[in-house]
């Protein structure tokens, strides 16, 4: 089993930038407009992330766990396991903050987690990378071990929705017949040549009339 956890630091530096955000956000609110909203997302955000780091502190520390049979995934204010037949996808995205539209000021990585549940039949768990006892530069090679865990426990039908567009193996590719292990790729073509349907046989081409040569000369009687 492989364990991941929350990098302490990162969670003490969480729960002092949730004290320090309603601060800022407080003499935003006389700013209006853009401002105001703005100062009003702080006041509320703060708290909540101060809450969710101290928790996390005053737990068990672990943010992921897997083995052969499933994942534990930490969420904000719990965490939960799945079997790996829950998981539909694993993959990791990126939230972009820009300044005034169009000038990129943080980037903060998750990894995402598509399991089963939700109204619509699948949810996403989300995991801050951000927070985690890895190095930035580990982050692809986390997520590469994930999908391998997944891919090894999860039958091929169940991750491939298209699995059934393919040919199905052992069945003869010129027949479409269930085939035995000795098969004959020369008998499977003989047969084909044989029930082959026979070509049409061309119309001639029409041959345009002659026209009579023109002679010359004085006619005789």
């Amino acid at each position: 089993m492989r364990t991941i956890r929350f990098g302490t630091g990162k969670l003490v530096i969480g729960t002092l930038a949730g004290i320090v955000l309603p601060v800022m956000g407080l003499p935003m609110l006389f700013g209006g407009g853009l401002l105001a909203i703005l100062g009003v997302v702080l006041i509320v955000a703060g708290p909540l992330a101060s809450a969710s780091s101290i928790k996390r502190l005053l737990g068990d520390g672990v943010a992921l766990e897997y083995d052969a049979a499933g994942v534990r995934v930490a969420t904000s204010w719990s965490s939960e396991r799945f079997r790996w037949s829950q998981v539909r996808s694993i993959g990791r995205s990126q939230l972009v903050t820009r300044m005034y539209g169009f000038i990129p000021v943080n980037r903060q990585n998750f990894i995402d987690f598509k399991v089963e549940g939700g109204v619509f039949g699948t949810r996403t768990i989300r995991l801050a990378a951000s927070v985690l006892d890895v190095k930035k530069r580990d982050l692809d090679s986390l997520v590469g071990d994930l999908q391998a865990a997944h891919a090894g426990q999860v039958p091929a039908a169940a991750m491939e929705p298209t699995a059934s567009a393919r040919p199905e193996r052992g069945r003869d590719p010129l027949e479409g017949a269930p085939r035995g292990d000795a098969f004959d790729a020369d008998a499977a073509l003989a047969r084909y040549l044989a029930h082959r349907p026979a070509p049409q046989p061309e119309a001639p081409a029409a041959t345009p009339g002659l026209r009579p040569r023109p002679t010359f000369g004085r006619k005789v009687a």
